[in-house]
């Protein structure tokens, strides 16, 4: 697309946007795997590592809720 209008009318197709979400998905999942397993090398105190996990899970999911969120709302742009 080259120039707004072209990239929104492209980004409105389900199928475009199910595979973005799905894209968004497999890239919040690889973070998980990373963090955890750095997470899980240098913090040995259980209890800490514990509430960091838990923040990083928190966090994780507040993105990908949120780059769902604008992934639909992009066809109510395109109208």
């Amino acid at each position: 697309p080259r120039n707004y209008q072209e990239w929104i009318h492209w980004a409105s197709n389900p199928y475009i946007v199910i595979a973005l979400a799905l894209f968004v998905l497999s890239l919040i999942l690889h973070a998980w795997v990373g963090v955890r397993d750095i997470v899980m090398d240098y913090i040995h105190s259980i209890v800490l590592r514990s509430v960091v996990l838990a923040a990083v899970i928190l966090f994780l999911t507040a993105m990908f809720l949120w780059s769902l969120k604008i992934l639909f709302s992009i066809e109510y742009y395109a109208a």
